[in-house]
């Protein structure tokens, strides 16, 4: 709960960034930087994700020498992250001063997400506690030199240089105070390299979903990459919070928890995102006219991205229940994981064709970020189905009780968003802001209090963190 409680404080640090960007961007420069930031970083974790499941696994079990050879992966990682982020700027046709920052943004990124997958072992407070600091800083940074310098895009992509090297800086002092014991490292980096077949799968995965964007601009245009993102811009830091704050159910059964007791974190999960995603869902029009009115005509696919947002959480969870369930070195868990890492091929390969084909055929506009959406939504789902048949110890009446709790949330919320009354949206974003303030507090007040009404098991966690605290 401190992890997701801290990661939401990071997710409202980086809502004044995310905003500013969409707004002070071009629609041209914000594609550019989203298709950099959220597809192109996924190709420059290559040897993240070759290599950094078993980093993750071998420090949560503590074995010696896990924390050095860690070290050793996150440099290799950094310089691959720089060469892929300089490659995918020149392919999208921008200056050389823009594309050498592009490699030093990716890469600071990625030295950024390999501490952290470090620290996610092994000191888990503090885990969540640097995603606050360096969404703090990075938030600063780009209202500092987007919005008041005017900046722009070059800006932007100075604020996760600075960011990302003070937080990787931070990260790594707090983790070597609770590393492994020390011991040889080669002997480790070779085993995970002998068995870095393991997360082939799931690396090849992850690059063909990466490819998304890029298809897009091929066929659809900068326009509806740009709103794309855009519109998904408030989903996708809600999904970035639970997806930090659920990873740490694989730590936890990693070292030896009850799944049972796992499974009460995916119903706070849910009470917390339902009753967001509805109030989104349920005023397209004044969340895009806070976003930025020029993409207002984007709105019908407001709905089926609050869907996906929805299953894509369940996936999350449910993935790293599965993970977290198969337990050992390498060579014991080798043959699990993989068919795991398979399940993620399979499905993003679904993706990766289906995306390629929609855009090839759907011309752009409103139906072409449907279709985007529909395609990524069919990708969580798959996802999920894997993963209850791939793990013996899950089934689908194990997500019963949160199948119900996820109807009962929904309509709940649904008839409180019913109460809420609006004027026209505002151009302007503070007005806009003020129009929208006190009822979402309303609402999410409201809202959240008959959950926990009707919840026993929120109740018992509420009770709990009460008593604990006092």
């Amino acid at each position: 709960m401190v992890r997701i409680v801290g990661n939401l404080i990071a997710l409202l640090i980086n809502i004044a960034a995310a905003f500013v960007l969409v707004r002070r961007l071009s629609p041209s420069d914000y594609a550019f930087y989203q298709t950099l930031t959220k597809r192109g970083t996924w190709i420059g974790s290559l040897i993240v994700l070759l290599l950094g499941g078993w980093i993750y696994r071998y420090n949560a079990q503590r074995i010696p020498g896990s924390w050095e050879a860690s070290i050793v992966i996150s440099l290799l990682s950094i310089l691959y992250a720089f060469s892929s982020g300089l490659l995918i700027a020149y392919y999208l046709h921008v200056s050389m001063y823009i594309a050498l920052l592009s490699g030093l943004a990716v890469s600071a990124f990625i030295a950024y997400v390999m501490i952290r997958q470090v620290l996610n072992a092994l000191r888990p407070v503090r885990y969540a506690f640097l995603a606050i600091i360096y969404r703090l800083l990075y938030t600063s940074l780009i209202v500092l030199l987007v919005y008041f310098i005017g900046y722009g895009v070059a800006g932007a992509l100075w604020s996760i240089v600075a960011a990302g090297a003070v937080a990787s800086f931070l990260g790594y002092t707090w983790g070597k105070r609770a590393k492994p014991p020390a011991s040889r490292w080669t002997g480790i980096v070779r085993e995970w390299i002998r068995h870095s077949f393991v997360f082939l799968p799931s690396t090849i995965a992850q690059i063909l979903a990466s490819l998304d964007a890029l298809i897009a601009y091929h066929f659809w245009g900068s326009r509806i990459v740009a709103a794309f993102f855009a519109t998904l811009m408030i989903f996708s830091l809600i999904r970035e919070s639970i997806s930090a704050g659920a990873s740490y159910v694989a730590t936890y059964l990693l070292q030896g928890g009850e799944e049972e007791k796992s499974l009460q974190g995916l119903v706070a999960l849910l009470a917390l995102t339902i009753p967001l995603l509805v109030f989104v869902a349920s005023y397209p029009t004044h969340i895009l006219y806070l976003i930025n009115p020029h993409y207002a005509w984007a709105k019908p696919v407001i709905a089926f991205h609050a869907i996906y947002t929805l299953i894509a959480m369940f996936e999350t969870y449910i993935a790293s229940i599965a993970s977290g369930s198969i337990k050992g070195r390498a060579r014991e868990s080798a043959g699990k994981l993989l068919r795991l890492t398979s399940l993620a091929l399979i499905t993003r390969v679904t993706y990766f064709v289906l995306i390629t084909v929609l855009a090839a055929t759907i011309t752009a506009g409103s139906s072409a970020l449907i279709a985007w959406s529909v395609s990524l939504a069919t990708m969580s789902l798959l996802s999920i189905i894997g993963y209850i048949e791939l793990t013996p110890s899950l089934s689908y009446t194990t997500f019963k009780r949160h199948i119900i709790l996820l109807t009962i949330y929904t309509i709940l919320s649904c008839l409180v968003a019913r109460l809420v009354r609006l004027p026209p949206p505002a151009q302007h974003f503070f007005a806009e802001a003020k129009i929208l303030a006190l009822p979402f507090i309303e609402y999410v007040v409201i809202t959240y209090i008959i959950i926990v009404l009707v919840t026993p098991e929120l109740r018992q966690m509420l009770k709990h963190v009460l008593k604990n605290i006092a």
